[in-house]
C-alpha cells in the first residue's frame, strides 16, 4: 500500500488519536502541526486563500446562512482552507491527529439528516492524501474519553449521553458514512488502525512497513 504524506488520523473522540500522534513523532521525528486560523493565513497567504475562498465546494458552505447547521457548514469550510494551505508549506512529513476528516464528522454528527445528501462528499478534496483510521467501539472511545483530564465541549456533550441516546446514534451514523466515504476514495486512501486494545508502540510496528518508504521518499 502506497502511503503519501501528510496523514490525518480519524476516529471517534477518547480513541487515542492524540497519544498515537506523540507516539509517532518521537518515533520518526514526524511534524505534528497546529492548524493556523483562517485570519492569520489570509495575511500570510493572501493570494492562496482568496483562491480557495472562491473554490466553489469552499464557497457554497463559507457563505451559507439562514438555514440549520449553517454555522457547521462555514467551520467545515474554513476547516478546508487552514488544512489546506497549512499543508502546502510544510517542509517535512506531518501527521495530524485531527484534521478535515474530523470536521466532515463533527458536521454530520451535528446535522444527522444530511448525511444522505451529497455537498459534503468534495470535502475530501482537502483531506490528506492518506488517512488513519482509529478503529474502536463507541463504548471503547467513551471510556478514553472519561480518563482524559480536560475534555472538550464535544466530548463533555458525548459524556453526557448513555450509548443508546441520539447523540450516540447520529456520532455512529456520521462514523459509518464518513468511513464509506472514505473507502471510496481508493484502497490507498485510507489505512485502519485496532485501537479497541491500544498500544501505540505496537501499533507503530504495524504502521512502519507502509509509512517509512514514504517518509525516507518525503
Amino acid at each position: 500500500m502506497s502511503v503519501e504524506f501528510p496523514v490525518e488520523w480519524f476516529g471517534y473522540p477518547g480513541a487515542g488519536k492524540s497519544t498515537i500522534v506523540r507516539s509517532m513523532h518521537d518515533r520518526w521525528n514526524l511534524e505534528t502541526p497546529k492548524l493556523c486560523p483562517t485570519r492569520a493565513l489570509f495575511w500570510s497567504h493572501p493570494l492562496q486563500t482568496a483562491k480557495l475562498f472562491a473554490h466553489p465546494v469552499i464557497a457554497s458552505s463559507l457563505f451559507h446562512y439562514g438555514s440549520p447547521g449553517s454555522r457547521q457548514r462555514r467551520k467545515l469550510a474554513r476547516a478546508a482552507v487552514r488544512q489546506s494551505i497549512s499543508m502546502a508549506v510544510l517542509q517535512a512529513p506531518a501527521v495530524l491527529d485531527e484534521g478535515v476528516v474530523h470536521q466532515i464528522w463533527k458536521t454530520l454528527y451535528s446535522q444527522p439528516e444530511w448525511i444522505d445528501r451529497a455537498w459534503w462528499k468534495p470535502f475530501f478534496a482537502f483531506a490528506c492524501p492518506t488517512v488513519l483510521l482509529a478503529r474502536t467501539s463507541p463504548a471503547q472511545a467513551l471510556e478514553g474519553m472519561r480518563q482524559k483530564r480536560r475534555p472538550g465541549a464535544l466530548n463533555r456533550e458525548l459524556l453526557e449521553a448513555s450509548l443508546s441516546e441520539p447523540r450516540w446514534q447520529a456520532a455512529e451514523a456520521a462514523m459509518e458514512a464518513v468511513v464509506a466515504a472514505l473507502e471510496e476514495r481508493g484502497k490507498d486512501a485510507l489505512i485502519s488502525v485496532d485501537a479497541e486494545a491500544w498500544d501505540v508502540e505496537q501499533a507503530c510496528e504495524e504502521l512502519a512497513p507502509r509509512l517509512e518508504p514514504a517518509i525516507v521518499r518525503t
